[in-house]
């Protein structure tokens, strides 16, 4: 297996668990993976993208007005904002209703207007140890269903695991897994999702098997 970066490689690595480390950057940045076997073909895993954040974290958003263009604010105010929190420089620029200009974050004068304060939470990661992707199994066969589960600046409380919409339950510990009665035939999706301490949305992890 070799992994790419940015369409760069950043390392390989020839038996299972196939990984690599690499030293994150601020900014957004692509993944993709290519498989070789013995005969030299070749598969590419397909890109994913992650956003990396600065290393500034604004300590949780609880509480924190969600910024509206058009509210007045005043100099040192605080609003969130895409996940992340500004304190308000000048007000006559912070109050505008011109969301284009001065919206924190995506306006395109929103620096004349703002100071980030960092970002209100990082996202927990949640990944699938098994089963692999694209795995078969048979009909009446018992699947451990098992993921790794972190939080950057949190703590996962746990784990929830679906087939389709249907709940296979919930695992309140490390190492987060269920048991799964594989039913039926064809194509399923498993997915899971981790329940946090701060307020952040829960996103979700799909494989098939």
């Amino acid at each position: 297996m070799e992994f790419f970066v940015d369409d760069i490689s950043v390392g390989s690595a020839t038996s299972a668990p196939f990984v690599v480390d690499w030293t994150a950057t601020e900014g957004t940045h692509t993944f993709d993976a290519k498989a070789t076997d013995e005969d030299g073909l070749v598969t590419w895993a397909g890109k994913v993208t992650l956003n990396v954040a600065g290393d500034v974290v604004g300590g949780g958003c609880a509480g924190v007005p969600v910024y509206t263009a058009g509210t007045k604010y005043a100099a040192g105010d605080i609003v969130q904002n895409g996940n992340y929190k500004y304190q308000c420089d000048v007000a006559g620029w912070c109050s505008s209703d011109s969301a284009w200009a001065y919206e924190p974050q995506f306006g395109l004068y929103w620096q004349d207007a703002w100071t980030e304060q960092g970002i209100c939470a990082i996202v927990p990661t949640v990944t699938f140890t098994s089963p692999a992707d694209n795995a078969t199994v048979l009909a009446g066969q018992t699947v451990s269903v098992a993921v790794d589960a972190s939080d950057a600046d949190g703590s996962v409380t746990n784990v929830e695991f679906f087939v389709g919409a249907t709940s296979l339950g919930v695992d309140n510990a490390a190492p987060y897994a269920v048991d799964w009665l594989a039913t039926g035939a064809g194509d399923v999706s498993l997915s899971a999702s981790r329940r946090i301490t701060k307020e952040i949305p829960v996103m979700q992890a799909y494989v098939s098997v």
